[in-house]
């Protein structure tokens, strides 16, 4: 079994190509029947958390939301006291 999990569509600013793309993935997904889930839905904007990275389009600039870089930092700061680590 396959599944669409996470997909994301970009155009330009202030245009209708995002809308326009995700009708089309919307309808593409009806068609084949893969169920999506409408309240995962994002509309379009510039600023937004996607596999879990901040991407701000109008900066041009991806990032790590607040709580994963304080949680990725802390979880560093432990690291660098250690001699090895294990997998």
């Amino acid at each position: 079994m396959h599944y669409l999990y996470d997909y994301l569509t970009v155009g330009s600013a202030d245009s209708s190509v995002c809308a326009r793309n995700v009708k089309t993935i919307l309808h593409v997904a009806s068609q084949v029947g893969i169920p999506l889930a409408p309240n995962k839905l994002e509309g379009s904007t510039t600023c937004l958390v996607f596999l879990g990275i901040l991407i701000n389009t109008n900066c041009m600039e991806t990032s790590l939301p607040d709580d994963k870089l304080h949680k990725s930092i802390s979880k560093l700061q432990s690291w660098s006291t250690r001699n090895k680590c294990l997998k």
